[in-house]
């Protein structure tokens, strides 16, 4: 008996060290309502294309949002932005191909749909 008293102290002080690990939590997709300070680099080169759309400079509006279509082409967003620059410049058929553009990676957003078919209505119009 007197042999085991220093293994089960032993024993029970490795035990008291041990930690079990934490706890798995579920994944769950990161979102932007969750971290709105954190902004993407597509979002602030979309933020940049509109203050230069809005100060005419539309050659740096179409090379910035080029940027961000680069390092995330499928984004709808840019394509539409793209439209509108093309709209202020007055390329009607590009403007109606980057609104039909956008739409094609649009998917289920009602709203991007509505002001990608205003700006096609738009381009038509003038």
């Amino acid at each position: 008996m007197k042999k085991l008293v220093p293994i089960l102290w032993l024993v029970s002080l490795l035990a008291g060290c041990a930690q079990l690990p934490p706890a798995p939590q579920p994944y769950t997709e990161p979102t932007r309502e969750a971290s709105p300070t954190r902004q993407s680099a597509v979002d602030l080169l979309q933020q940049e294309a509109d203050r230069a759309l809005k100060d005419a400079n539309y050659p740096l509006a179409i090379e910035t949002l080029q940027r961000a279509i680069r390092i995330e082409p499928r984004n709808p967003y840019s394509w539409h932005y793209l439209g509108l620059t093309y709209l202020a410049m007055g390329d009607l058929t590009r403007c109606r191909a980057m609104a039909d553009r956008s739409d094609g990676f649009a998917a289920v957003d009602d709203q991007l749909a509505d002001l990608n078919s205003r700006l096609r209505n738009r381009c038509a119009e003038d």
